[in-house]
């Protein structure tokens, strides 16, 4: 027996496709994707017998109640505010290296976290940025125009 492998969709679907199109025969497609005939074949119907779910309302095959609506708006919300953090740690990372971290050279990890959560206080209260026009994180947080 051999080792049964694990296909994506994208996958499946590319092979499917190809069979679909016609423009070459199952053999010529088992030998470019490595995939067994009977499995191209299965793939094949299921493409077709599935197709029409694609043109139901919302142009999806899933069906998602409002629940799982819900879930997933709120799922796209956490990813863009992760990336938005992310961002802001990239921006936020060089300057506690080269402002802090390495004129201090910090010997332990309790000396480390004791400068870092000073850094930090000054950093977001008292430091003005230039991409922030000229005022602190904090002022940005809390809508300060002053």
């Amino acid at each position: 027996m051999g080792i049964k492998k694990k296909h994506t969709n994208e996958y499946k679907a590319k092979v499917a496709l190809a069979a679909l199109r016609g423009d070459r025969t199952l053999s010529e497609i088992r030998s470019e994707y490595g995939v067994h005939l009977i499995q191209i074949g299965l793939w094949k119907k299921k493409m077709i017998e599935g197709s029409p779910r694609l043109f139901e309302t919302g142009g999806t095959s899933m069906s998602v109640d409002n629940g799982q609506k819900s879930l997933i708006d709120g799922l796209y919300r956490k990813i863009g505010e992760v990336g938005i953090e992310n961002d802001r740690m990239n921006h936020c990372l060089p300057s506690v290296k080269y402002e802090n971290i390495c004129p201090r050279g910090y010997q332990t990890m309790a000396e480390a976290k004791e400068g870092l959560r000073d850094y930090f206080q000054f950093y977001n209260n008292e430091r003005f940025h230039q991409a922030q026009k000229y005022r602190t994180p904090k002022q940005v947080y809390l809508g300060n125009t002053n």
